[in-house]
């Protein structure tokens, strides 16, 4: 499930949420990653020309409570945290469960989902000032 949210035609935000189960499995940590990584992809190439975009991008990746925050920067269409190729090798973890280190239940989580509101205000604020 996915939620975009537009201020004042301005994509600022958006959250993907899977269930809880998934934060247990590698394959669930990955796929979550992936999407996260895809959702920034398909926004700059499909809402580039059609919405302002700000200079960053916030995406959150929610699995029940635990959740693990992004930010594409629009210029140099950075993702943050990077994803972690796959080796065709061997095993390897290419989106660590510690990505979901946050939990909304806990102070500290508490206290990030607040200040990405606070940034996301200010984005707004910087963007629509000049218009």
């Amino acid at each position: 499930m996915v939620y975009v949210t537009l201020q004042a035609q301005l994509l600022v935000f958006f959250i993907e949420i899977k269930t809880c189960p998934a934060l247990n499995h590698i394959s669930g940590h990955e796929g979550a990653d992936r999407q996260i990584q895809d959702r920034f992809q398909d926004i700059s190439r499909t809402f580039g020309d059609q919405i302002h975009l700000p200079e960053e991008l916030i995406g959150l990746s929610a699995m029940g409570t635990q959740f693990a925050t992004y930010h594409y920067a629009t210029q140099s269409q950075v993702v943050t945290p990077a994803g972690i190729r796959r080796n065709p090798h061997c095993i390897n973890n290419a989106a660590p469960g510690l990505r979901w280190h946050y939990n909304l239940l806990h102070r500290t989580g508490e206290n990030k989902i607040w200040a990405l509101a606070n940034q996301v205000k200010a984005m707004v604020a910087r963007a629509t000032s000049g218009r």
